[in-house]
């Protein structure tokens, strides 16, 4: 029954979605003829509104919420539904032609579309189960995106930190503008929608929207000699390629056999993912960390948007708004995901270099400042917001060469001198770069050695949007090759990848496209390139059949006594709740997930992590104390005053449990199962 309500809740959501980021867009685009969105197929006219509103929507909504509070926010929504009630009521007609005519000519891509909202909706819920409780490889992220929707609704903008209260509220050290979107929709949803609910849903329009981007560029750069073919039948292809993925199912499954059989290496890890420094599938990176995605789409509508000034004929206002979207989604996207919009921001310097000397362009380099200036004025509160809550004391950036699991640990296992020149390490890295690319964009990597060898032969002139696709590809693998982050993981060198990944998704279109027309110009190809897709293909499917059934945290009947008590606690405390459990553990997946509370402690990985600094670890050791059992009665009530807890959660793993005679079984609960007990102060 759970299992249906959760899901319930998500299908709610993806529901309500459209009001928050697919309306406003929508109204714009009619209203202002965004991109020439008047004269776009129908496809493409039900595309840009989705891309117009999450490029636009998390900088405006975040101004809105910090300087006009929530009551503004949903002012502004309001104005806008109601402007676009009337407008689709004075087009009622061409609305419903155009629904009739998406069924009949686009029943096929709709259907497409509607699996992935059912299969994703599927794939991320919890099963509850009698005596356990089956979640996804996706836990460990989803507790910090829930926690910080959840937060931002609770304490409104900026959020407080939900891992961590040394007694009073501290700021949220995140890029959080994406869940600052979802916590919309858990607002407008209630108690139908948990915060849950909507980052779920969330990651699922992050796809649609990714779907979108693809559609609304083969629209755009339809008809250019380098990049041939139909736009719809070049869109087919581009969906095609977001289930392929590199080959990591050969290294992968290798690892796992020689460390099952012969007990050598760490084995290929429960994700496809694990094996290497990631390069992530574009599904993985969807369902797993969706804001990344998110702002990958909001800095390619930017693009999109620098492409069109390209193209001349914007004059007046129009060129001016162009210039101002752009600065609009290059903010939103660098409060998404700072990585990702870094090795946009690189590329676009380059591609502004590149282009100096071309006069024909130096109008659109203008609105390019133009709109960078206006992108860094409209960051800046938020900036100064997570400077404010960081306690971090250097940049958390160093230059490195990227990491590869043969030459860190085959080589140097196998070569024993290896392990003592620390700089072989870096030297190999370099070495074997071509093999790690390789393995890590498989089908992407040779369909882009094949379009150049094509293009090629064209001419060998350039125009200015093919040098811009070139210098923000070549951005995106400078940094991910010779950066890395050093804030707990390598975030920077995963997730700004992505650039490069819908570059090399375009250039390998019209690549797929001849695989699937035999030309005579790939025949010779044809099959060592059929190999390379059917693999990147059978590695995404492993990897999502992994993320449903490669349960890593089965909790057993204790978990679900432990999610029953938790639930309670949702819906039996006030949302100003300050929940106290035991943090002895690397991370809580019950608070977060299911109590929606803020915390004391949320274990030793978030409950210190997000820059809080010392005070975390005062907090986490304080809470680690009072569940030890060894506090007096004073020194309990000291606890529970100094951090104003209102709930506390025991489980058996705690020690103060064993101890029959401590204060939880002398005092009743306010609820308890066999696995819990919870007391309301």
């Amino acid at each position: 029954m759970d299992t249906f309500v959760q899901l319930l809740g998500l299908l709610t959501a993806v529901l309500i979605f459209p009001l928050v980021i697919w309306v406003p867009g929508w109204l714009l685009a009619k209203s202002c003829n965004v991109l020439d969105f008047d004269q776009l197929p129908l496809t493409s006219r039900l595309a840009l509104p989705l891309l117009l509103s999450m490029a636009l929507s998390p900088v405006l909504v975040y101004l809105a919420a910090r300087y006009l509070g929530s009551q503004g926010v949903w002012a502004i929504y309001s104005l806008i539904w109601v402007l676009a009630t009337l407008t689709l009521l004075r087009q009622w007609r061409d609305f419903a032609d155009g629904i009739q005519v998406l069924w009949k000519d686009h029943w096929r891509g709709a259907i497409i579309l509607l699996a992935w909202i059912v299969g994703c909706s599927l794939a991320v819920i919890d099963l509850i189960l009698p005596d356990d409780i089956w979640r996804n490889l996706n836990i460990m992220d989803s507790v910090a995106h829930v926690a910080f929707t959840d937060s931002i609704t609770r304490t409104g903008v900026p959020p407080a930190n939900p891992f961590t209260y040394p007694g009073e509220p501290i700021r949220l050290f995140y890029y959080y503008y994406w869940y600052l979107i979802c916590s919309l929709v858990d607002q407008v949803g209630g108690a139908w929608i948990p915060a849950r609910a909507a980052v779920q849903a969330g990651s699922i329009y992050v796809g649609l929207a990714i779907a979108a981007l693809i559609v609304v560029f083969t629209n755009l750069l339809q008809g250019r000699t380098w990049f041939p073919g139909g736009a719809r039948q070049n869109a087919k292809f581009g969906w095609i390629l977001l289930a392929v993925t590199g080959l990591d199912l050969i290294p992968w499954t290798f690892l796992h056999l020689i460390h099952r059989f012969f007990h050598l290496g760490p084995g290929g890890g429960v994700s496809l993912e694990h094996w290497n420094e990631q390069v992530t599938a574009w599904m993985g990176a969807v369902v797993m960390s969706p804001h990344h995605p998110a702002a990958l789409v909001m800095g390619f509508t930017a693009i999109l948007l620098l492409v069109r000034l390209c193209d001349g004929g914007l004059t007046g206002w129009r060129w001016w708004m162009n210039v101002a979207l752009i600065g609009l989604a290059m903010s939103s996207a660098a409060g998404v995901s700072l990585y990702v919009t870094m090795a946009l921001g690189l590329g676009l310097g380059i591609w502004a270099a590149w282009m100096l000397r071309d006069a024909a362009q130096r109008r659109s380099l203008l609105g390019l400042v133009v709109a960078g200036a206006l992108a860094l004025v409209l960051y800046a509160p938020f900036a100064l917001e997570l400077r404010s809550s960081s306690k971090l004391e250097s940049l958390p950036l160093q230059l490195s060469v990227r990491a590869f699991e043969v030459t860190d640990y085959w080589l140097p296992s196998i070569v024993k001198v290896l392990k003592q020149w620390s700089a072989s390490r870096y030297l190999l890295r370099l070495l074997f770069l071509p093999l790690n690319y390789f393995l890590e964009f498989g089908y992407f990597a040779a369909a882009a050695l094949l379009y150049w060898v094509w293009r090629r032969k064209l001419t060998p002139k350039l125009d200015s949007v093919e040098k811009l696709l070139i210098s923000i590809a070549v951005s995106s693998f400078t940094v991910c090759t010779f950066l890395s982050s050093t804030f707990k993981w390598n975030d920077l060198g995963w997730r700004a990848f992505l650039v490069a990944q819908f570059v090399l998704l375009l250039w390998a279109i019209p690549v797929t496209n001849w695989i699937w027309t035999r030309t005579p110009e790939t025949k010779k190809w044809r099959s060592a390139l059929l190999f390379l897709l059917i693999t990147g293909i059978a590695g995404t499917t492993v990897e999502m059949i992994n993320f449903r059934l490669r349960n890593i945290d089965q909790v057993g009947p204790q978990g679900v006594a432990t999610y029953e008590a938790y639930r309670w606690v949702d819906k039996n405390t006030t949302a100003e709740t300050i929940v106290a459990f035991n943090p002895n553990s690397t991370i809580d997946y019950f608070n977060s997930l299911y109590g929606n509370r803020q915390t004391v402690s949320a274990g030793r990985l978030y409950g210190t992590h997000f820059a809080v600094g010392e005070m975390g670890v005062k907090t986490l050791e304080d809470c680690l104390q009072f569940f030890s059992g060894k506090l007096t009665e004073a020194q309990r009530n000291a606890f529970l005053e100094n951090y104003k807890v209102g709930v506390i959660v025991v489980v058996p793993a705690d020690p103060i449990w064993a101890d029959k005679e401590s204060w939880i079984w002398r005092q009743k609960p306010d609820y308890a199962n066999a696995g819990a007990r919870v007391f309301r102060r």
